[in-house]
């Protein structure tokens, strides 16, 4: 993204991701436990695995995207839409969970599926609702 998204000034990127996965026909939850947290969900079929994967939105304050989280944010966004595409081309059950993660550098769980944030009681609440359900996540970091 051009306008790298710092702190919890996230509104920018959940709104453009939303709206994205929205278009393509996706179940989207905006301000998922956080007001820049969102899922989007996609079920083929019934039963089946469910993938979870991390689309991370964050910048540094005064560097931008010095550490490529704009690549972890679209690179999910490209996994989901791959799981997506299989499950349908291959007829296989199963349910996608994509959560955009908002915040920046205050982590309290060193996992791939995690909330950056400076409110831990919502972010616990988040991981562990995200979490409910999810067979494996995935994520990548630059």
């Amino acid at each position: 993204m051009a306008n790298p998204c710092c702190d919890d000034g996230l509104r920018y990127a959940h709104d453009v991701l939303t709206a994205f996965m929205e278009q393509h026909g996706w179940d989207v939850e905006k301000h998922y436990h956080l007001d820049t947290a969102w899922v989007a969900t996609f079920s083929h079929g019934n039963g089946g695995r469910v993938l979870g994967v991390n689309s991370e939105m964050d910048a540094l304050p005064g560097v931008g995207h010095a550490c490529g989280h704009n690549l972890i944010a679209v690179a999910g966004v490209a996994v989901a839409f791959a799981v997506k595409a299989a499950l349908i081309e291959h007829d296989i059950p199963g349910k996608v969970v994509l959560l955009g993660t908002p915040g920046i550098y205050y982590s309290l769980f060193f996992v791939c599926v995690m909330f950056k944030t400076k409110q831990p009681r919502k972010a616990v609440k988040a991981r562990s609702s995200y979490l409910k359900g999810v067979h494996t996540r995935g994520c990548m970091h630059a």
